[in-house]
This record gives structure tokens, sequence and C-alpha cells, in this order.
């Protein structure tokens, strides 16, 4: 009986640790620029809290000149930069004020579509409000090339006012920045941010996805748990008899 009921809970915690793959999408209808890096609140209400494994990212990698709604791009090699912090992003624009996470390669897809970037190394996050910060590195350098946002009907200085809230039953993403001067080179410390724009008419909705994973009970988990408990129960009945 004791073996049975610690194969029962051994296969319980091997399912319940099991992790189910989620995504949280904003927009891709532009109707602004694009900038360096594009910046967000982001509240982690799982109380088991989340692993980010992966962006999609709208990119304009054509230059400044370019046209943003003409859903150009030149498909190129790309980097992007990904930092976060506890907090907001509001009057963070010190570089001292982030923590670098990763660089990570990518492909640049046509403008106005889903430019994958699967991180090196997943993100995890606690319950709690964090900042994320996600700048492009020209490829070639000086190129102009950036991330494409849409301009929201609140402010940069509210995260999340107007139709800057994106949400579901594991985050909340609260828009956001952007700041169209990232020079040096990431993760060194000494990048310049730029100042993150606070007016009225600088509130930005960051282009794209967030992909994550949660660690919760699946519900074959939980059937296997209550099968196996309604057989430990029916045997020490019998046992008793």
């Amino acid at each position: 009986m004791k073996l049975f009921a610690s194969l029962t809970l051994g296969v319980f915690t091997l399912l319940a640790a099991s992790s189910q793959a989620q995504v949280l999408t904003t927009l891709y209808t532009i109707n602004s620029n694009a900038f360096d890096i594009v910046t967000f609140n982001l509240e982690v209400v799982n109380p088991s809290g989340i692993t980010i494994t992966k962006f999609d990212v709208n990119a304009n990698t054509l230059g400044p000149n370019s046209s943003v709604l003409a859903g150009l791009s030149n498909g190129s090699p790309q980097v992007l930069s990904v930092y976060f912090r506890n907090g907001s992003y509001v009057g963070m624009n010190n570089v001292a004020n982030w923590t670098f996470s990763q660089n990570v390669n990518f492909t640049a897809a046509d403008e106005g579509t889903p430019s994958s970037v699967p991180l090196n190394s997943g993100i995890t996050l606690l319950p709690g409000n964090y900042a994320i910060a996600l700048g492009m590195v020209d490829q070639p350098v000086s190129t102009g090339a950036g991330l494409s946002f849409n301009n929201g009907t609140g402010t940069s200085a509210t995260p999340g006012s107007g139709n800057q809230t994106f949400s579901n039953a594991d985050i909340i993403l609260r828009a956001g920045a952007s700041i169209g001067n990232f020079s040096g080179v990431p993760g060194s410390g000494t990048e310049i941010f730029g100042n993150f724009a606070s007016s009225v008419n600088g509130a930005r909705i960051f282009n794209g996805s967030i992909y994550y994973s949660t660690a919760v009970p699946e519900p074959s988990a939980l059937a296997i748990a209550g099968l196996g408990l309604l057989v430990l129960t029916s045997f020490k009945s019998a046992r008793r008899k």
C-alpha cells in the first residue's frame, strides 16, 4: 500500500510540474514609426510565475526613410537586445536602472508581420511588476533599423492608459514608450538608452507577442491523482472488512 501511494504521488508530481505554453499578442496594425527600443510594463499574476521563451516583434529593417506603412522589409539578419527590471519603465532612462538579459539573433520578416525571436535562455519572472525593454541593434550598424509600434491613445507616463492594456489569465501588459537613441554595446553597461517619450503623443504600443510557459497541474495529472486516491481509499476500506 505504501508503494502504491508513493507511485501515485510520484506520477502526480511529475505531471503537475509539466509546463503549458501560452502566448499574449498585442497588435500589428502599424500607424506610426519605428524606433530603436520599445518598452512596456508586465505584471505577472499567475501565482506560479512564468518563464518567457520567445518574443515576436515587428521589425522595420529598411531604415528611417522607408515607408512604415508599406509592409516592407529586406528580410535581413538582425539582433534583438533584451532588458528587464523590477517595477516600471517610467523615468528609467539610464541603462544602470536595467538588467541586461541577452542578445538574440533573428531574421526580420516583412514589416507588419511577426518576426520570431526565440530566446537563448528563458526569463523567469515570479508574480509581481516588471518592465521589459526590447532594443533593435542595427545590422549593419547605423542603417536605421528599428521596431515598429503603434501610437497609443493614453500616455507613456501612465502605462496601460487608453488602448494600451493587453492581458490574459497569467499576465497584464501595459504599454508603453519608445526610444530613438540606442547606441553602444548591449550588455556592456555603457549603452545609451536616450529618453523615453513621456508626452501625450509619446504613448507607444509594443507590436508583437510574448510566448511563455507556466508550471501548472494538467487535467491528466488531476485525473490520475483522483483515480489513485479512489483506488487507495477502496483498498483501505477493503482491508478494514
